[in-house]
């Protein structure tokens, strides 16, 4: 009998392979050989412990997603470098139903394939902590997650690395509230739009990330349409994009508020930041500096603020400013290695060489 699994409780059901009797099934009423089945036999409101190892399982949650009734689990790995669940490359890792309330820590969801969300497809409500995605992929949306549908998802201290997607190379929010804090996205491509993020008509918030060497054709690291993003504290650096917004591209009424973030060492056709088609873009306190193109590139949009923040050796010129396109709202206290951005608010300074 495995010594991994501690005494069954009331409200904790245990999954460990290794137990007696698996595979075929634990003679304990509250171990279990699978964590589909642990989940199968979960109360609402139950948590589930998972012992080291490598689950080669497609999990649906709730257990019965056409059933119309909510089920609510914690899932519990062992850590990232010990709970695996893989796909095989057979489907999503995890299906979370609208009625599915779950919250997952210290696993790692790796190998997922799927039309939508290879490693994590979601229509509920997730709370995701200390794990990893990696090496999954989407043949549309979002390699590692998708949310849609009214979704809500929570990412804290988790990595997602090496996955892809035609749109969202790690995460795409359709229609959905998402919110990442102190997490690492990096290494994702997108064969079209945000190498790690995209969000399309929802919401999503970015805080103390850091967003690093992801590409797509538009918005290496973060894509946005018709959508708010609140990204704050983040430091973005060495994505790119093989046409415009190496670091971001916001469009198509599309709204980004940016504070104290640092964006480098990224590439595009255009720039670093690009805001198209009446996106608009509050950038605060920022750090836009060694891209691999202009800072910031706005067209046929009034909509850009700045303020209090500092573009410097942008190596087209910080600010790419087309036909129709102003500064309406420089804030001020702006610093720019160059004249480009036409700042003339008097507290700021333009030292050039």
């Amino acid at each position: 009998m495995s010594t991994a699994v501690p005494p069954s409780t009331e409200d904790t059901l245990y999954v460990d392979p290794s137990s007696a009797g698996c595979p075929t099934g634990s003679p304990f009423p509250e171990r279990f050989c699978t964590l589909q089945g642990a989940i199968n036999a979960a109360r609402d409101g139950q948590r589930i412990e998972v012992a080291q190892g490598t689950y080669p399982e497609l999990i649906t949650i709730p257990r019965y997603p056409n059933a119309g009734f909510n089920q609510e689990v914690t899932i519990t790995g062992a850590g990232i470098d010990a709970t695996v669940l893989d796909g095989q490359n057979q489907g999503p890792v995890v299906s979370l139903g609208k009625y599915g309330h779950v919250s997952v820590s210290g696993v790692t969801i790796q190998n997922g394939t799927a039309l939508e969300g290879g490693g994590i497809y979601t229509e509920g409500y997730l709370h995701l902590t200390n794990s990893r995605l990696t090496g999954n992929r989407a043949g549309e949306h979002g390699g590692a997650l998708n949310s849609e549908n009214d979704a809500t998802t929570f990412i804290v201290d988790s990595l997602f690395d090496d996955n892809t997607a035609q749109w969202g190379g790690a995460v795409s929010s359709l229609y959905s509230y998402t919110d990442i804090k102190n997490s690492v996205l990096r290494d994702n491509i997108a064969s079209d739009q945000g190498g790690a993020l995209l969000i399309d008509n929802g919401a999503m918030v970015v805080a103390s990330s850091t967003l690093a060497d992801n590409l797509a054709r538009d918005g290496g690291a973060i894509y946005q349409r018709a959508s708010i993003l609140n990204l704050s504290s983040s430091t973005l650096s060495g994505n790119q994009a093989t046409r415009n917004g190496g670091a971001l591209m916001v469009e198509d009424g599309a709204e980004a508020l940016m504070r104290q973030n640092t964006l480098s060492g990224s590439k595009a056709a255009d720039g670093a930041i690009s805001v198209d088609l009446a996106g608009k873009a509050y950038i605060f306190g920022n750090t836009i500096a060694g891209n691999n193109s202009s800072g910031i590139s706005f067209w046929d949009t009034p909509n850009v603020r700045i303020g209090s923040t500092l573009l410097a050796d942008n190596t087209t010129g910080n600010c790419d400013v087309s036909i129709g396109s102003n500064l309406v709202g420089n804030l001020g206290f702006n610093l720019s290695t160059d004249e480009s951005c036409d700042f003339f608010a008097a507290t700021d300074q333009v030292v050039s060489d």
